[in-house]
């Protein structure tokens, strides 16, 4: 019964760790996109800002 428990432990641990690892990127990548807007829109407010030389 232990070698079950065991193979289940192995089997899941890894399987946890990834999708942890996943939505972790995911969420990285959600926040990184929205910097990069506001970012981007802040940039074009400064270009529109500007007087025409």
């Amino acid at each position: 019964m232990s070698e079950v428990w065991l193979a289940l432990i192995y089997t899941l641990v890894p399987l946890i760790t990834a999708i942890t690892a996943l939505v972790v990127a995911i969420r990285a990548n959600n926040k990184g996109i929205r910097n990069n807007k506001t970012l981007s829109d802040q940039n074009l407010r400064a270009l529109k800002g500007k007087p025409k030389e």
